[in-house]
This record gives structure tokens, sequence and C-alpha cells, in this order.
């Protein structure tokens, strides 16, 4: 049986079967049969409500999203859960819209985990939510996220300097905090 894993200060929570996709086209079609596709959804412990719309499908399953993952399998397996990842996520980071749109109030980065059918180990994932004026708020794109391979592709060396306690940028700070988070799980 596969699970979305979620951890909360070192505590695992199992929380529910994942659904399994075969290409990111498979996890598009499964995430908008679920309950939750054009409807409010409540984050548990954050409280946050947003709703994935067919625009939300759009971005998650582009090539520029799926690249942006680790890879293309773990990417439809985010995508194909990225309901449940929304509501199990267990951190938010907020930050202005870098594009300035005036009818966006902010945008919300949350973190949460899948559990690896294949591998067995929890995944860092990274939901992006587009909080708008009038609009309500949308999950925007999801990544399943390497820690190792973005400690190798970060130019500025910003986890370098989480880990010495020295100044990096925010986000670079939150995928290193979801990361650890993970990592503490996957040690057990």
């Amino acid at each position: 049986m596969n699970f979305l894993a979620v951890t909360h200060s070192m505590n695992m929570l199992i929380l529910n079967e994942i659904r399994i996709a075969d290409s990111v086209e498979d996890a598009l079609r499964k995430l908008r049969e679920s309950p939750f596709f054009n409807k409010d959804i409540t984050n548990l412990q954050l409280g946050i409500t947003a709703r994935i719309t067919g625009n939300s499908l759009s971005k998650m399953g582009s090539e520029k999203a799926t690249k942006k993952s680790v890879t293309p399998r773990l990417h439809a397996l985010a995508v194909a859960n990225a309901d449940r990842l929304f509501l199990s996520a267990f951190a938010k980071y907020s930050h202005p819209d870098n594009h300035h749109r005036k009818e966006v109030v902010c945008v919300h980065r949350l973190g949460s985990a899948i559990l690896d059918n294949l591998t067995g180990q929890s995944i860092p994932v990274i939901l992006t939510v587009v909080e708008y004026n009038r609009d309500g708020s949308r999950i925007y794109s999801v990544e399943a996220i390497d820690i190792v391979l973005f400690q190798k592709e970060n130019p500025a060396g910003q986890l370098d300097a989480v880990a010495k306690g020295k100044r990096q940028s925010p986000i670079a700070g939150f995928i290193y905090k979801i990361a650890e988070s993970v990592r503490a799980v996957n040690k057990k």
C-alpha cells in the first residue's frame, strides 16, 4: 500500500493512500477527477484555503514545470496528489508577487512531503499558491525537490550558508527547512 506522508516536528503523519500516475498526462487526468478539483480546499495545519483549476492543471502539466522537479516520474506523482499535498502541507513562506501583478495579493510557498512508491523514501515537495484580490487563492504549481541536486545547482551557495548559519535568501532557507524535515524522517 502506498501512502501520502507528511512530517511535522519529526512526527510522521500518514494521511491517505496516494494516487500513482504513469505520466504527467495521467497525473493531470487523475487530479481533474479528484473530488477537490475546482473546489476550495483548506490546509489542515496552516489554515490557508485554495483551489485547483483548469489553469492550475495547465501550469502543473507544462514541460517547464516538469523540468523543475527532480524527475518526471516524481513530478507526475506530486501532480497526481497535489490536492492531498496541499491539505497536508506543514510549512509556509509568503512573499510579494515577483511580477508585480495588481490582482495578486501575494505568493505562498508551502512545504509538504510524499512517499516515493518505488524507493520508500519521503520526497520534499514545494507547492506554489497564488493569492488573488478577488478570486481567492489558486494552487499554481508543485515541484518535487531533490535537496542534493538543489545544493549543487545553487550558484550562490545559499544552502551551504544556511548550514553554516550565514545569511541566505528566504526561499533557499525555506527549501532547506523542508528538505531537512524530510531527511530526518528518511533516517528513521
